[in-house]
């Protein structure tokens, strides 16, 4: 295989070259990765199976930071078959780059290399793994990354989101085909502006629909905010941050933090969350899982088992790594 290339990598929180290092597998020949020896600290891989109603399943690892966005809007789980594809897109595009590139190395997409290989097996991932099952309508989460009974609220310029976009747009219509290392940039830009954006669409949706509850604040038992009294979604969250805020003032803390409300799932669909840091929660995960009638293969079952033994840390003495710390690509 070639060399991996020097990558320009975009994680929600930085933007850096990295030299690409193998992600870490504690499980030789397995789709295991912990992306802590990549040098990326900011997400990771979790791993996803999808079942469609008509039975076809996908098993997948993706990045963390896709998630809930692409599980959780209406048109996705209501199974329209746009949503589905806009799900699967990328990790489709990846699998046939592996599939046409794998002898070479010389893949088309920057993320190809991390996922491989594309066996459509399930193999729980650093941050866990999720199963959206659409014969039995369950999203089954065992995961340290994201909930997906809850969402984050927080205030949010429309306008001037929508005003960054189309400056965005200009600037790109503006390019020299030429200048690939500037298009690319201003892509990742404009991708970063628009999954906000969808963000707060999403969000904004579930109180719409009524889906939101009542927001009570898990420290401060006083502030109470029933998102019926409110008009519109920005009111909504603009009341909560106030109400937060002023009881952070006068508790004295100097922190800032994220406040969540609870989200009704759509009529019909069912969501069960484990803890990923238990055990024994990890185990119950899995039994749900084949419970709803997910079979895993020998292969499968294999790749379950460090989880379910609590052996899939980095501290794991097959965790890939020689006796100096550097990886061993074996």
């Amino acid at each position: 295989m070639a060399p991996y290339p020097k990558l320009l990598t975009y994680t929600t929180r930085r933007l850096a070259f990295t030299r690409f290092k193998k992600p870490v597998s504690c499980l030789h020949n397995s789709p295991f990765r912990s992306f802590s020896a990549t040098g990326i600290n900011k997400g990771g891989a979790v791993a996803w199976a999808l079942r469609l109603s008509n039975g076809q399943e996908y098993c997948m690892t993706r990045w963390t930071n896709v998630f809930p966005l692409i599980t959780t809007n209406d048109a996705f789980l209501a199974e329209e078959p746009e949503a589905v594809q806009e799900s699967l897109k990328d990790w489709l595009n990846m699998k046939e780059d592996w599939e046409h590139n794998q002898e070479t190395g010389d893949y088309e997409f920057a993320m190809t290399g991390f996922y491989e290989p594309f066996d459509n097996k399930l193999c729980p991932n650093e941050y866990g793994f999720i199963f959206t099952d659409f014969m039995t309508k369950h999203i089954i989460a065992c995961t340290s990354y994201c909930s997906f009974s809850e969402e984050a609220l927080k205030k949010f310029d429309v306008s001037e989101a929508v005003a960054e976009i189309e400056g965005l747009n200009a600037e790109i219509a503006k390019l020299d085909t030429d200048n690939d290392r500037d298009r690319r940039w201003l892509h990742m830009r404009w991708n970063g502006a628009n999954s906000r954006l969808e963000e707060y669409q999403r969000i904004k949706s579930f109180f719409d629909t009524g889906r939101l509850h009542t927001f009570r604040d898990r420290e401060f038992k006083n502030v109470v905010v029933n998102p019926l009294d409110f008009a519109s979604y920005d009111e909504f969250v603009g009341e909560v941050t106030r109400r937060v805020d002023e009881a952070v003032e006068q508790a004295e803390d100097k922190y800032s933090r994220l406040v969540y409300v609870d989200v009704e799932p759509p009529p019909g669909w069912q969501v069960e969350e484990f803890y990923h840091s238990n055990i024994e929660e990890r185990k119950n995960a899995v039994a749900r899982i084949k419970e709803l009638g997910l079979v895993l293969s020998e292969d499968e079952e294999r790749y379950f088992g460090p989880f379910l033994k609590g052996t899939d840390g980095f501290d794991d003495e097959d965790d890939g790594h020689d006796k100096d710390g550097e990886y061993d690509a074996k």
